[in-house]
C-alpha cells in the first residue's frame, strides 16, 4: 500500500485499514433551458452562498484516495468521504460563507437527458460499489455535521445549484465548488465557479472562462453543443472542434445565428472550411437536440421564498459537535475529529 497524503490535503490520512460525521445581445433559451441570470452586483455585506457539487467531488475525493484502501474498523471504505469532509472544510474554512448546502444527483437524474440522448454518460459505466457506499455515508455525514443537503428525483446536481445559484445570485455572491466545466455557464457577476477543488481560493471569474474556451459563459452552451462533450458522451457536428466552435461564436454571437448564416452561406471565419456551412445546414436538428442535452434545468419548487434562510449555516454548538465526533468515532475519521476539538475549543474561548 502507498503512504497516505499528508494532513490538510484532500487526501488526508488516516488509519489505512480503519476509517463516523452526516445539502452582445444573446437569443433566448431554447425550451426547457434554464436561463443564465447575469444581473448586477447586489451583494450585502457578508452575505455569501456555497453550493457544492456532492457527486463531482465525490468522485475525485475516490479516485484521489482509493489507492490507499482507507477503511473502517469494520472494513468499510471511507476514503471518499474522508476527503469529501476535507474538501467542504476547507472551503467554509477560507471563503466567508455565511449559507451552505450540497446538492447530490437522485436516483436516475440523468434519465431526463438520456430521452433526448440515450448514450448521455453511458461510456462511464458504473459507479463502483465502494463509492456507493460511500454516497449514503456523504449524505450520513452532512446530517451528522449539520451540513444542509438536497437531491430532487429525476434532476442531476447541475440542476439544482443553478436553480438555487439563479435565485440566490438576486441577493448575494454564490460560489459553486465543482469541477464540472457544465457549471461555468453560471458564472457572472455575482457567480464565481471553484474548479480546483483542493484550492479554495482559486475562483473561476467570467474573464477567466472566455479566458479559458474563447466564449462568454452565456456562450458555453452553445460552444458544447457544436463541439460536442466527450466526458458526457455528447456527439457535436462533424468536423466541428472547439477551435471552429469558438470561432463561430465570435463572429455570431449564438447557435441559432451561426446555423441561420450557414443556412445563407454566409462567409465563415479565417481558416474555417466552407464545408462547415454544409455540415451544420445537414446537422441543424442535431445540434439543436444536444444544446437541450447540455442545457441546465430549472427544477420547480425549490428555491423558493424565505429558502435562503434555510440555508444559513447555524453555529457550531454542543450538539453538532457531539454528532459529529459520533460520526468520526464510527467511521474511524480521527484526525477530522481531532480538529473538530480543537476548532471548537478556539471558538469557545
Amino acid at each position: 500500500k502507498a503512504a497516505a497524503p499528508a494532513e490538510g490535503e484532500n487526501e488526508v490520512a488516516q488509519k489505512p485499514v480503519r476509517t463516523k460525521a452526516s445539502t452582445k445581445k444573446a437569443a433566448p433559451p431554447a425550451e426547457g433551458e434554464a436561463e443564465v441570470v447575469q444581473k448586477a452586483s447586489v451583494t450585502p455585506e457578508g452575505e455569501e452562498l456555497m453550493l457544492v457539487d456532492a457527486h463531482a467531488c465525490l468522485y475525485a475525493s475516490y479516485h484521489a484516495t482509493v489507492k490507499y484502501e482507507l477503511r473502517n474498523e469494520r472494513g468499510e471504505p471511507t476514503g471518499a468521504i474522508l476527503g469529501f469532509a476535507n474538501t467542504i472544510r476547507a472551503f467554509l474554512r477560507e471563503l466567508p460563507a455565511t449559507h451552505f448546502a450540497v446538492m447530490f444527483d437522485s436516483q436516475g437524474s440523468a434519465n431526463k437527458r438520456k430521452e433526448l440522448l440515450p448514450q448521455y454518460k453511458e461510456h462511464r459505466g458504473e459507479m463502483p460499489d465502494e463509492l456507493k457506499q460511500q454516497i449514503v455515508k456523504a449524505k450520513e455525514m452532512c446530517d451528522a455535521f449539520g451540513w444542509r443537503y438536497q437531491e430532487e428525483a429525476g434532476y442531476e446536481a447541475d440542476d439544482l445549484i443553478h436553480t438555487f445559484a439563479e435565485s440566490a445570485s438576486k441577493k448575494m455572491r454564490v460560489h459553486i465548488v465543482s469541477p464540472d466545466k457544465d457549471l461555468a455557464q453560471l458564472v457572472g457577476p455575482n457567480v464565481v465557479l471553484h474548479r480546483e477543488t483542493k484550492k479554495p481560493t482559486s475562483e473561476m471569474t467570467a474573464e477567466q472562462v472566455e479566458k479559458k474556451w474563447g466564449v462568454r459563459p452565456d456562450q458555453l452552451g452553445d460552444y458544447l453543443a457544436m463541439s460536442g462533450d466527450v466526458s458526457d458522451g455528447i456527439p457535436g457536428v462533424p468536423g466541428i472542434g472547439p477551435t471552429i466552435a469558438r470561432k463561430l461564436l465570435q463572429q455570431h454571437e449564438t447557435l441559432e445565428l451561426v446555423i441561420e448564416a450557414a443556412e445563407n452561406d454566409a462567409p465563415l471565419p479565417f481558416r474555417v472550411p466552407k464545408k462547415i456551412n454544409v455540415a451544420l445546414v445537414e446537422n441543424k436538428e442535431h445540434v439543436r437536440l444536444m444544446r437541450k442535452v447540455v442545457a441546465l434545468q430549472t427544477v420547480p419548487g425549490v428555491a423558493k421564498g424565505k429558502f435562503l434562510e434555510e440555508l444559513r449555516i447555524p453555529e457550531f454548538d454542543n450538539d453538532r459537535l457531539k454528532r459529529a465526533l459520533e460520526f468520526c468515532e464510527k467511521e474511524d475519521m480521527s484526525q477530522v475529529a481531532a480538529r473538530l476539538e480543537i476548532e471548537y475549543a478556539e471558538k469557545a474561548r
